[in-house]
């Protein structure tokens, strides 16, 4: 759980500045690119859903699981009269937290499903990554054909010309992204979103195997968050 937590943090740090990459990038046809802005705008509705099941999957360990079990021991042990009664009130409080926490045998079904929800953000988290890269590649080299322009400019020519032109112009516009490469981006992360639809409505038809365990306040928020 922590270590999806933090994928998710890294990929908020990594696409909080992607809106200041868009300026002047165009795609093929020489129109802005308001796919691509379209995409990383999924990306972010994409991670905060995931970011929201995470968070709530945290608030019920914490608070329903480890702070409800502690008071209920603390009480026992207060009441322990011996050394004997202690040992088992310590007891019910450990088998109670394995048990509640999903790391009981009756829970393995639901614990196996969670663990394909955490790989597919941890695949959402490989995804978003490269579209950032992709990014910041064409942002540098659009700042450094507007720079080479303007010592161009400075020099007494117009716009960039010579090796420069050549390095960044015609076939390689670094303000061009190919149609094939929107269309790839948007079918792979709208597969995401409906893997983790999938994933997560799995993991909630599940809950009714563990009777035992009282997920009636985690069941209502992870369903508000993806209806």
């Amino acid at each position: 759980l922590k270590r999806v937590e933090h994928a998710l943090c890294q990929v908020w740090q990594q696409m909080k500045p992607s809106v200041q990459l868009f300026g002047g990038v165009r795609n093929e046809d020489g129109e802005n690119v308001v796919g691509i802005k379209g995409e990383v705008r999924k990306c972010h509705c994409v991670r905060n859903e995931m970011s929201h099941f995470c968070m709530n999957l945290q608030y019920y360990i914490m608070f329903e699981v480890l702070e409800e079990g502690w008071t209920e021991f603390k009480s026992k042990m207060e009441a322990a009269e011996d050394l004997d009664a202690l040992i088992s009130a310590h007891d019910l409080y450990l088998d109670g937290v394995v048990e509640k926490a999903l790391l009981g045998e009756r829970s393995q079904a639901l614990v196996r499903q969670l663990n394909l929800v955490f790989d597919l953000i941890m695949r959402f988290q490989g995804f978003s990554a490269r579209i950032q890269e992709i990014l910041k590649e064409a942002s540098q080299k659009r700042r450094l054909r507007t720079l080479r322009a303007e010592v161009e400019t400075a020099q007494g020519n117009w716009g960039v010309d010579g090796e420069g032109a050549g390095e960044l112009s015609g076939q390689e516009d670094v303000d061009c992204f190919p149609e094939r490469f929107l269309y790839s981006t948007r079918y792979e992360l709208d597969a995401i979103k409906g893997d983790y639809k999938v994933l997560v409505d799995g993991f909630l038809k599940l809950f009714p195997t563990v009777p035992h365990l009282d997920l009636g306040l985690l069941e209502q928020k992870i369903s508000f968050n993806i209806s």
